[in-house]
């Protein structure tokens, strides 16, 4: 892009802004001439906006000449080039060190591991640094977890010399899926036990299936099957086994007994609130 940029702006771009109006002015100036000193004028702008940074506009200053005040964009991209993608000796080094970086999990999409391939073939594609099928077939062997190993070894034997990484990509995309994998780019963990975990550990409140913390009831271990008898568990209500469907010696009602009855001076603390000043009401709606 930069090349082909460069190529047809500094072909085509006339000598200098000055040799530019005198055309205009007498009707000379070619239509290519026109073409790249409106698209040097656009280009310069859009840099402008886009290398916000201080450090970043003395690219465009660079580029100013007393030929060309405004700047040529051609040179701008020379710059950026040199920059962030320097075509050089060290290049290969890098795109050799980032290839090296490249690690894959067991419970890892294959499909993640050539997103990246792709994103640094596609890098590394026209400088010194160029990434082969073969330094891509050599990773994938290098990293992959040892349940792929058998079947790509046996799709290379199959391919000889005609192997390519799509041919490993196909295999393992299918050993992801028999292994329960999903089709797409995200991750999941298939492991029971930790998603448990999880469940239990993200509720930070109190059960009121079996009173302790850490889980909801939905979740609780000793929560009542369907189909079995509906039993109260051991430390509801009193805490002392099954409800006590008694008469209470106090106030006579159904359902506590005299230690645990709401009208006694010293249990007026264990009333819920949203029954305090409702009297009897509030005592029969608990007890029904």
């Amino acid at each position: 892009m930069i090349n082909a940029l460069g190529k047809e702006l500094d072909g085509n771009l006339p000598a200098s802004v000055a040799d530019f109006n005198k055309t205009e002015k007498t009707g000379t100036t070619s239509k290519e001439q026109k073409a790249a000193v409106k698209a040097n004028r656009q280009a310069i702008a859009y840099l402008t906006l886009a290398l916000k940074p201080i450090e970043l506009l003395r690219l465009i200053t660079r580029a100013v000449t007393d030929e060309w005040p405004e700047g040529e964009a051609w040179q701008v991209m020379k710059q950026l080039q040199e920059i962030y993608r320097p075509n050089d000796i060290q290049v290969i080094a890098e795109a050799r060190h980032k290839l090296g970086a490249l690690r894959m999990t067991v419970d890892q999409n294959p499909s993640v591991l050539f997103c990246q391939l792709a994103t640094l073939e596609h890098a590394y594609a026209h400088t010194s640094g160029k990434i082969t099928d073969q330094d891509i077939i050599g990773t994938i062997f290098g990293i992959v977890p040892d349940r792929y190993l058998p079947t790509l070894n046996l799709v290379a034997e199959n391919q000889g010399n005609a192997l390519k990484p799509s041919h490993l990509e196909a295999a393992m995309r299918k050993i992801w899926r028999q292994g329960g994998g999903s089709k797409g780019l995200a991750t999941v963990t298939t492991n029971p036990k930790k998603q448990t975990e999880i469940v239990l550990t993200a509720f930070s409140g109190t059960c009121y299936v079996c009173k302790e913390r850490g889980h909801r009831a939905t979740h609780c271990p000793n929560k009542i099957k369907q189909g079995q008898p509906k039993t109260v568990s051991k430390t509801a209500h009193t805490g002392k086994g099954k409800r006590f469907n008694g008469s209470c010696n106090h106030c006579g009602k159904q359902g506590h007994r005299k230690a645990d009855c709401w009208e006694l001076p010293e249990n007026a603390a264990k009333k819920p609130s949203y029954l305090q000043g409702r009297g009897e009401q509030g005592n029969v709606h608990m007890d029904c």
